[in-house]
């Protein structure tokens, strides 16, 4: 399934452009891991919604029916009638070029007996019958030395019961099909060689004879199940080296065995139940939701980084976000001033000048400034805005400073010069119960009325 979901992840992202072409082959991989969470989830939801049909009881039972209808017929008609049938299996050859076995024809004996035994295959086989009794027509045909011949040439078979004719068809001894050259490359194809080694048709009795059963237990007359046109068709190739034999066979369309092959899909294998489907629908429902909250995590972190412009990511902590905006306004705000104030000097014609005392200097751009920001919940600062000097150049994009109260206002410069310095002296007029202080605030000196009287 996971190589399945790989080739759809590739032709999605690239189709036949991904042959040869690292990068793309790159883009595929990403887009393959960005879908595994939710196909992943969709999957387990699937999962979830299939437990509601018993689709593994249904399919035993199926089986089972037909495993006692079988065990009825045998003693009824295929003991009875079927050992006393002589079946037979004609091969006649077309060949191209020098092939000495064109236009020439073997006949087989085909043998009623049980072998080759059917197996089933499915590991968990609680509940489920045997294939018994197992009866069948068959014969082993062996590759001669001049076999080899067989691969120029097309094969007519004819297949009779009693001297009567079956059916008749054509199949070619070798063939070819388009197979990966390689497992991890999904575009890229070879041609692999293949070679008859199986011929199987089904029958039923039908008015004191053998005919073929093109209806049960699925279309076609063969034997061997194909899941892509859910019929059973009459041959089957073999793939890698030349085999040494070759099967003919004649199968009842009663037999268990065929049910088995349709109920499995060509598989032996008859599904999970209930209880295992809930089991692998909660797996996949649970890594599929990790990996899609893993992704939309990544995602957010990614805008974050993109939207600062900055080249800094935007702390995730609420606390920490607070100081990282906090701090971005205000400088930004600061960078204004200070531009604006470079431009009056220079429309002026002076020079800089600094406006702040060195208290506030050291606090709002010169000296030391804090480069992270206070742990919170044990959690360290770690990968998030990291702020520069106030006193560089407004292009710099200044990115701001540390703020102390979270909760508060912060404390931004205002441009207003010290405190009040010096000691109050207090003088009185001519007219009695009057005073007034003289304080020096660093500007000219004031008089102001302390009891309510003029100067």
């Amino acid at each position: 399934m996971i190589e399945q979901g790989v080739d759809v992840a590739k032709s999605v992202a690239c189709g036949p452009a991904c042959a040869g072409n690292p990068l793309m082959r790159l883009a595929a991989l990403i887009l393959c891991l960005v879908l595994a969470g939710p196909v992943m989830f969709l999957c387990g939801v699937s999962y979830l919604f299939d437990t509601a049909t018993d689709t593994r009881g249904s399919a035993i039972k199926a089986y089972n029916n037909q495993v006692g209808a079988w065990q009825s017929m045998v003693q009824q008609t295929v003991l009875s009638e079927g050992q006393f049938m002589n079946t037979t299996m004609e091969f006649a050859y077309k060949c191209n070029g020098m092939s000495n076995l064109n236009h020439k024809s073997e006949l087989y004996n085909l043998t009623f007996g049980y072998e080759p035994e059917d197996e089933i295959v499915e590991k968990n086989k609680e509940g489920v019958k045997a294939l018994q009794p197992q009866y069948k027509y068959y014969y082993e045909r062996p590759q001669t030395a001049h076999s080899s011949k067989l691969r120029n040439c097309e094969i007519d078979i004819t297949i009779r019961s009693n001297s009567t004719t079956l059916v008749q068809f054509s199949r070619p001894y070798m063939t070819t099909e388009l197979v990966k050259c390689n497992p991890k490359d999904t575009f890229r194809a070879c041609s692999e060689v293949l070679y008859l080694s199986d011929v199987c048709v089904k029958v039923k009795w039908q008015y004191g004879k053998y005919v073929l059963d093109k209806r049960f237990p699925a279309g076609e007359f063969g034997c061997f199940y194909d899941d892509d046109s859910k019929s059973f068709k009459p041959t089957q190739y073999w793939s890698g080296d030349e085999p040494y034999f070759m099967n003919l066979m004649v199968r009842f369309s009663d037999d268990p065995y065929l049910t088995y092959m349709e109920e499995t899909d060509g598989t032996g294998k008859f599904g999970l139940d209930s209880g295992g489907k809930i089991k692998l629908g909660v797996s996949l429902l649970v890594m599929g939701a990790l990996i899609c909250m893993l992704e939309i995590h990544v995602f957010k972190q990614i805008r974050g980084f993109v939207r600062s412009g900055q080249g800094t990511m935007r702390p995730s902590h609420p606390i920490q976000r607070f100081y990282y905006d906090s701090a971005d306004y205000y400088n930004r705000a600061h960078a204004r001033d200070r531009l604006r104030q470079k431009q009056r000097n220079h429309n002026f014609g002076t020079g800089p000048h600094n406006q702040y005392s060195s208290q506030q200097n050291a606090r709002f751009g010169g000296g030391n400034i804090p480069t992270s920001y206070p742990a919170v919940n044990n959690r360290t600062s770690f990968g998030v805005y990291q702020p520069t000097g106030y006193n560089q150049q407004p292009q710099a994009q200044p990115t701001g400073y540390r703020i102390d109260n979270p909760l508060g206002s912060p404390s931004i410069p205002t441009g207003y010069p010290g405190t009040a310095t010096g000691t109050p002296t207090y003088t009185y007029n001519a007219q009695p119960g009057v005073a007034t202080s003289t304080v020096d605030h660093g500007r000219k000196d004031e008089k102001t009325s302390r009891f309510g009287g003029g100067d």
